[in-house]
């Protein structure tokens, strides 16, 4: 989700199972003016850079750590 005032945009959201990041505008990494969002492997996680990312522990494994993605 990317917030916008006046028309140009302030801050974006990035969905990440229960929870999420926030992060200014000017703090993302773009190509042009188009922030990158990366999408988890396997997952429906959106993260503000590349890598592997520990997945948060899950309800559907009754609380297991989560795995690498």
């Amino acid at each position: 989700m990317i917030r916008f005032k006046n028309g140009e945009p302030q801050a974006i959201w990035y969905s990440q199972h229960a929870s999420g990041q926030a992060f200014t505008y000017e703090a993302t990494e773009k190509n042009g003016k188009r922030p990158y969002a990366y999408s988890g492997n396997g997952t429906h996680a959106v993260y503000s850079t590349a890598g592997s990312v520990l997945s948060p522990k899950s309800s559907s494994t009754g609380g297991a750590p989560g795995k690498l993605i």
